[in-house]
């Protein structure tokens, strides 16, 4: 990690510039390795990473390293030094804390800063939600590309040469008869489907 991430990673856990800092039982960092292949940037903390105060844990965190290792892409993929997991709003919510839109507002900041350091070839965002408060406007090209385009800063254009929006990948299926598959919850297929098609993509 850089020292203006590191000096980045002080300024999120000391902010208070949004009333979440007030809920949050601990501060989640960011899992941010020294130059990672991928960006897999999430909504916002999960309550298990609020109670461990740690990053990339949890369900969906645990499926992602589940296909990687069960689709054989740790060859190409190395889950700790290859992979940094961002999160869009960096404290973890409550109940009766749901203002998202203004505590947007206030992480823009770090997320802008935090993908323009990083420069990764290939961010995916979990979730239309991720993307929707992300994007001032986004362009596709088709459907497995899109740019950036912030109506007011242009510059973060060149934050990433790719994003990946896991709801808009086509995909047949065909290579999810897995184990991973077949003893995942039934609200979890859709992002299995989707997640091991991306990962098809940029590494097959």
């Amino acid at each position: 990690m850089t020292s203006m991430l590191k000096n980045l990673s002080i300024q999120i856990e000391t902010c208070t510039n949004c009333p979440l800092h007030t809920v949050r039982k601990n501060y989640v960092p960011d899992k941010i390795p020294i130059s990672p292949k991928i960006i897999i940037l999430n909504f916002i903390p999960c309550p298990q990473e609020s109670w461990e105060g740690k990053s990339f844990v949890g369900s969906n965190a645990e499926i992602i390293k589940n296909i990687i290792i069960g689709l054989g892409f740790t060859d190409k993929l190395n889950i700790d030094d290859d992979i940094a997991y961002l999160h869009l709003i960096k404290c973890p919510s409550v109940v009766g804390y749901e203002d998202y839109p203004s505590y947007f507002t206030e992480c823009y900041f770090y997320i802008k800063e935090q993908l323009e350091q990083l420069k990764s070839k290939h961010i995916i965002v979990l979730g239309k939600e991720t993307l929707r408060y992300l994007m001032g406007q986004v362009n596709y090209s088709n459907a497995e590309k899109a740019v950036f385009e912030f109506p007011s800063d242009k510059d973060f254009n060149k934050a990433v040469n790719k994003i990946v929006p896991v709801k808009l990948i086509d995909y047949d299926g065909n290579i999810y008869k897995t184990t991973i598959y077949s003893t995942c919850l039934p609200e979890e297929k859709e992002f299995v489907h989707d997640f091991a098609k991306i990962l098809e993509h940029i590494y097959g």
